[in-house]
């Protein structure tokens, strides 16, 4: 049976850019590993409270999840109605299932257990495992911080 978002997923996947969101509705639809979306899109005063609480290092504004459509998507295994937090194994597949999906589509990810993306998630000093984010330059990333911060949201 394949799988399917629920509507709780569905609208913070809504709050993400739409690279983000055809590749997890693509990596969903291949049936490999159940998802569940975290979180898309996220105000600063949240990032900010996260920071202080140890759960993020990337100050307000300088989070890809704070622009709007998001940069990121923090996201998990389904498991038995579950995400298994304390078992890093789904987290790894699941990345390899986003990586896939990201690729045939043409699109560069960035994963939390992989920062320096050399394919390896054991020489990570921080580990996000639910976060993903598209790669894009700097200049892009500060327009989009712009236009978020002046007018609510920016247009790719």
């Amino acid at each position: 049976m394949p799988f399917r978002f629920s509507n709780t997923s569905r609208d913070r996947l809504h709050t993400c850019h739409p690279h983000l969101q055809a590749i997890l509705t693509r990596a969903l639809g291949w049936g490999i590993v159940d998802l569940t979306i975290i979180e898309g899109h996220r105000s600063a005063e949240k990032q900010t409270d996260l920071v202080k609480r140890g759960l993020s290092k990337a100050q307000p504004w300088s989070s890809r999840h704070n622009v709007s459509p998001s940069l990121a998507v923090d996201v998990a295994p389904f498991i038995g109605g579950a995400i298994p937090w304390n078992d890093r194994e789904p987290f790894v597949r699941m990345a390899g299932v986003l990586q896939a999906s990201a690729s045939v589509q043409g699109v560069a990810i960035r994963w939390g257990g992989d920062w320096d993306m050399d394919w390896s998630h054991r020489d990570q000093t921080f580990h996000d495992l639910p976060h993903f984010e598209l790669v894009v330059s700097p200049e892009k990333f500060d327009r989009a911080v712009r236009e978020t911060r002046a007018t609510g949201s920016w247009v790719d």
